[in-house]
């Protein structure tokens, strides 16, 4: 059976459950991928999550982008590169509070925003690299990276959620094993294709190639 869009998905979470055409199945099925979802996004870091983008920074708050989960790196594109510190609010309150303007070094991440300190004196690009959720699927939205790369996860994923609802423990023992054994073999596959090859080098800037 392939699981290659939402629909089918949904199809196969039936069948797994042996439930085909179970309404408490069909009318549920959308809870368990979405409860899934949210399950994967909290614990997988992969490639297929990074994303960068860029923003003009020239008041204290910048909004974060859309399906905004972790940030990798956030810097003003200044001659030489200016890489901003996470700060805690209180860590910024405490050595940048007040009105201070200047070129901005450190931020914090608040609610929906970033915040930076001291307040921009002029307009700086930002850019930021970060990891992002998975766009959710829908009957509009049928496809993403991870079903497309990995749709074992979302299967054993939405099986370990549907399991609680139906009250089968025994099930959900075995779902939510499927369920960690896949997350941890994609992230582990994952993170051999970022680093393989040759040994990770720190270089600065005035290293011999």
């Amino acid at each position: 059976m392939a699981v290659t869009t939402y629909a089918e998905l949904k199809t196969a979470v039936a069948a797994w459950l042996a439930r085909a055409g179970d309404a408490t199945i069909t009318d549920n099925a959308a809870d368990f991928i979405m409860l899934a979802e949210q399950r994967i996004n909290r614990m997988l870091r992969l490639r297929g999550m990074e994303d960068r983008a860029t923003a003009t920074v020239s008041t204290e708050y910048v909004a974060l982008p859309t399906r905004f989960l972790e940030m990798r790196n956030f810097q003003l594109n200044t001659d030489p590169v200016t890489r901003l510190e996470l700060m805690s609010p209180e860590q910024i309150d405490a050595i940048w509070g007040g009105s201070t303007t200047g070129k901005p070094k450190v931020y914090c991440i608040l609610n929906n925003e970033i915040q930076v300190r001291p307040i921009p004196d002029a307009s700086y690009t930002a850019e930021m690299t970060y990891w992002q959720a998975f766009a959710a699927l829908s009957d509009s939205a049928t496809t993403n990276w991870l079903i497309t790369n990995a749709p074992d996860v979302y299967l054993w994923g939405a099986l370990a959620e549907a399991a609680p609802f139906l009250g089968d423990l025994d099930a959900l023992t075995l779902w939510e094993a499927r369920f960690q054994a896949a997350v941890k073999a994609l992230q582990d596959s994952d993170d051999r294709g970022k680093w393989s090859g040759s040994t990770p080098q720190i270089r600065t800037d005035t290293s011999n190639p």
